[in-house]
């Protein structure tokens, strides 16, 4: 839908790089979200969601430099810390990745849908507080399906594997259905080869369509 819209408001350009990219279009969304960062160069979400799906398609560097300035352009978002935090892990960048893990938990103490201190407690080695802060979000979100999504990769990165797949399901089972970004998305790499995810997969790709 978004891609058929006609507007000079800017958002839009925001909702069609977000529809290009579930569709698995990486090369269409890119030029699109650029001419959104264009009209709005002061603002960080573009930045931040430019530097998400070059994180997601293996462009480090740039990720890196998309993050910084969201990070540059409000001090308080935690999702750029920990996406940047990710991103200096894969550079082997211990150091810098621990600054900006312990930053995001600073920022993010509420447990609700858009949190993600849970990943940068696990990347510090804080187990327990990153399950005890995945338990919170959905407690206080028990119908949201990301919610259960970000739980199973919660899970995925613990190589808790049957827990992992248990969280899919109810993802699944509550809507969730963007399986482009599960196809990218490496916080699945350790349950991505099991015959049950296939299967879970197949199954409710076919009740999504």
């Amino acid at each position: 839908y978004a891609i058929e819209m006609d507007s000079t408001d800017n958002d839009y350009l925001m909702n069609k790089a977000d529809v290009l990219y579930y569709l698995g279009r990486m090369d269409e969304c890119l030029p699109i979200i650029d001419r959104y960062i264009e009209n709005a160069p002061d603002f960080f979400g573009g930045y931040y969601r430019r530097g998400f799906y070059k994180d997601n398609t293996r462009d480090v560097e740039g990720a890196i430099e998309d993050y910084s300035m969201a990070v540059a352009l409000n001090p308080d978002y935690a999702y750029a810390y920990f996406g940047r935090g990710d991103m200096y892990t894969l550079q082997g960048d211990k150091e810098a990745a621990e600054a900006d893990f312990r930053k995001a938990v600073e920022i993010d103490t509420v447990p609700e849908t858009g949190a993600c201190a849970m990943f940068a407690y696990l990347e510090l080695g804080e187990t327990d507080k990153a399950k005890e802060f995945m338990d919170r979000v959905l407690m206080n979100n028990p119908e949201d399906k990301g919610s259960y999504y970000n739980a199973a990769c919660l899970y995925s990165r613990l190589n808790e594997y049957e827990q992992a797949i248990s969280y899919l399901r109810q993802a699944f089972e509550k809507g969730y259905c963007d399986f482009v970004h599960m196809d990218n998305d490496d916080d699945l790499d350790n349950i991505r080869e099991m015959e049950e995810y296939k299967t879970l997969i197949e199954e409710y790709k076919d009740k999504c369509l």
